[in-house]
């Protein structure tokens, strides 16, 4: 089973895929992109930053939405026939590198490793998610990008839409972590049954 968990900077993504990972258990993958280097660990930070450098400063959504199609591809081939969430995924690839031009990637990746069976797509209005930004580190580098302020709701909804991906959504804005927690479980226990602490898709009748 494959889960995606995305949404702007502040949604509280990362808590919540955790989260995810550790209830019903899960892989938890975060920045998949990272796999290129064959290893998992933070030493490669530095590395990939300088990659990334050069990957942002081509004005071409083709280039720049294949390179982190490899993320979206790797972070499922690597880890065959096992439970993972993933923090950030296909809509993310779309929202910040691609436009219509780039469709017949996702087709490709759609045919090769699948849609997730659940994209779960976090809201919260911009004062909300740059708040949460400061208190985690006031010194974050993206409170300084003005992009992070975007909603970015409309595009990412437009790529769930258009490619008819199995989705839900919660607003994050104002809630407490745990209020965000109690409606995702709300979430699984409708589209899934948990057996023994694993989360199975639900059969459809």
């Amino acid at each position: 089973m494959i889960i995606a968990v995305e949404g702007m900077d502040g949604v509280g993504k990362t808590t919540i895929a955790h989260y995810l990972s550790e209830k019903y258990n899960f892989l938890f993958i975060d920045k998949p992109i990272k796999y290129i280097f064959g290893k998992d660990t933070e030493d490669v930070s530095e590395e990939l930053e300088e990659i990334l450098d050069v990957i942002y400063e081509y004005d071409d959504p083709i280039i720049k939405t294949w390179f982190f199609a490899l993320g979206n591809l790797m972070g499922i081939r690597n880890f065959p026939n096992q439970d993972v969430v993933i923090d950030r995924h296909f809509i993310s690839n779309y929202f910040w590198n691609s436009d219509d031009s780039c469709q017949s990637i996702y087709n490709a990746l759609f045919d090769i490793i699948g849609k997730p069976d659940l994209t779960l797509i976090l809201y919260a209005d911009a004062d909300t998610r740059i708040n949460r930004i400061k208190s985690r580190n006031i010194n974050d580098p993206d409170l300084s990008d003005i992009e992070k302020y975007q909603d970015g709701f409309a595009k990412m909804m437009e790529f769930v839409q258009n490619n008819d991906l199995p989705s839900e959504i919660v607003d994050t804005s104002g809630l407490t972590i745990e209020e965000v927690q109690k409606k995702v479980d709300k979430i699984m226990e409708k589209l899934f049954v948990v057996e023994k602490g694993v989360a199975k898709v639900k059969k459809r009748k």
